[in-house]
């Protein structure tokens, strides 16, 4: 044996124990080195779950073995190599067609998978591994469980304002940041908005729980939490497998109060759920006053959207007064003016572009034709590729190139085949996102019309701003309170 790999894995369950990847490194590749083994370019080494079917590293490793590019494979303990019965098995196939062994150090065994015996045992510990591992977590999650009921912190992530004493498992107070804490506290009972507190804290380059800005969700989310309450809790949700996630009712989470020093009293966080139930009623009535031109027209300094408001002589746009994460406001100098005149001034550049679309033009059939004709050229490269890969393979199986000569232009064409599929499904993406001409006009004409018509009922302002945004992208607006112009881009 002259070619082996040698492969580590470490899961979370093993924090606990002795082990570590550095020290089943060290014997691992003393082993290789004493009986002169070529090892150093197949170390597959990676911290995950033997139960996970995502394993990068171990895939990568059976790709090798696949090619027979190992003689052996070096591990601390079968059990290392997996706990999944479905991987177990494809592992076992993969290992026979190669006739590639395992060498296990503990207890040492030299594993032919062409060897009867050697399968059924094999087959044996992997099963006994999938065991061990719904066991090691069952007794993981059995501990949180028995931790939370003694008002201890199990949950992975550590509230702001607070730190996670090693020893005891219970929080403790993180003076500095609850000093930031009881600040935002303060300035929202005082009647600050969360947008003016996070400005404040982000002026003052205050980091955020995650390190950088403050946004307005966390300011919120941190206010109503009950961990500042002193309230530990636990189990909030199940994951009934991989990516899946379902929250439980609160009868059924484990609740412990006073588990740790209070930074919120119960009257205060009810007062700021008040506050918030209030302020929520204002801001969505604002939010359903829609306009003609919401979401389309925007400030020709910052970019962001403008606002409007009423007034006895109908509805204007308002100058902009945005402020940037630090509160920094927007430096636009340009004046209001009313809805009515930039409709008027919008109807003019739709009849415009309508008739421009009109006249006799081969532009958007040729690009169309264009795309069609990449997209063919870049399926016949695909097919190409393939066959180039089916080639390369025989010239290996021939004799013709060794197997490191084929290993490289094989991960060369790899590559080659990742970029040509990207180049495609843009390409696919653009061709089926493409708006007709006909299909343009049609909306133009629709937008038009509800302007004219000026029904300013919900209903119809809501329904001429969605005919507005499948045409156009965004309205920049400039008005300097002599001229005011339009820069219009479509979509």
């Amino acid at each position: 044996m002259k070619h082996v790999g040698i492969y580590l894995r470490k899961s979370r369950a093993d924090i606990i124990e002795a082990e570590t990847l550095d020290k089943h490194r060290a014997e691992l590749i003393k082993f290789a080195e004493d009986n002169k083994m070529d090892y150093e370019n197949y170390i597959f080494e990676e911290i995950v779950s033997g139960t996970n079917d995502q394993r990068t590293e171990f895939l990568r490793m059976l790709e090798l073995t696949k090619l027979e590019v190992l003689d052996a494979i070096i591990v601390i303990n079968w059990d290392r190599l997996t706990r999944n019965e479905v991987d177990g098995a494809r592992l076992r196939k993969t290992l026979q067609e190669s006739e590639t062994l395992v060498i296990q150090l503990n207890p040492f065994e030299i594993i032919d998978l062409n060897n009867e015996g050697d399968v059924d045992k094999t087959s044996f510990m992997t099963f006994f591994a999938a065991y061990e591992a719904r066991q090691i977590v069952r007794r993981n999650r059995a501990g949180k469980i028995r931790g939370a009921l003694l008002g201890k912190w199990v949950n992975p992530v550590i509230p702001y304002a607070y730190k996670r004493n090693k020893k005891t498992g219970f929080l403790e107070i993180d003076e500095p940041q609850a000093e930031v804490f009881r600040r935002i506290v303060e300035m929202f009972l005082s009647g600050m908005q969360t947008r003016k507190i996070l400005n404040s804290l982000n002026g003052e380059n205050i980091p955020s729980p995650k390190g950088g800005e403050w946004r307005d969700t966390v300011v919120r989310r941190m206010l109503v939490d009950e961990v500042y309450t002193g309230t530990a809790i636990f189990g909030k949700a199940k994951y009934p497998s991989k990516g899946t996630k379902k929250d439980k009712t609160r009868d059924a989470w484990i609740i412990f109060p006073n588990a740790h020093p209070a930074l919120l009293t119960e009257e205060q966080r009810n007062e700021i759920i008040n506050l918030f139930s209030t302020r929520k009623r204002i801001v969505g009535k604002a939010q359903n006053a829609s306009q003609i031109l919401s979401g389309v027209l925007k400030c020709s300094v910052c970019g962001g959207g403008l606002h409007f408001t009423k007034t006895p002589n109908g509805m204007w746009v308002r100058k902009c007064y945005a402020v940037d994460g630090i509160g920094t406001r927007c430096g636009s100098k340009d004046k209001g003016v009313a809805v009515v005149v930039v409709t008027a001034e919008i109807v003019k550049i739709l009849e415009s572009y309508k008739d421009s679309l009109m006249q006799p033009s081969h532009d958007e059939q040729g690009a169309q034709e264009a795309t069609i004709a990449k997209i063919k050229r870049l399926q016949a490269d695909l097919s190409k590729h393939d066959k180039g890969v089916v080639r390369l393979l025989d010239l290996y199986e021939y004799g013709d190139i060794d197997r490191a000569t084929y290993n490289e232009r094989k991960a060369q064409r790899a590559k080659e085949r990742v970029e040509l599929e990207r180049q495609l499904a843009t390409l696919e993406a653009s061709a089926d996102n493409t708006t007709t001409t006909a299909a343009r006009i049609e909306a133009i004409d629709k937008a038009v019309e509800a302007i004219r018509i000026n029904d300013a009922s919900p209903e119809a302002t809501k329904a001429l701003n969605a005919e507005l945004h499948k045409i156009i992208e965004k309205i920049v607006y400039h008005n300097d309170g002599n001229t005011m112009t339009l820069e219009v881009h479509y979509k």
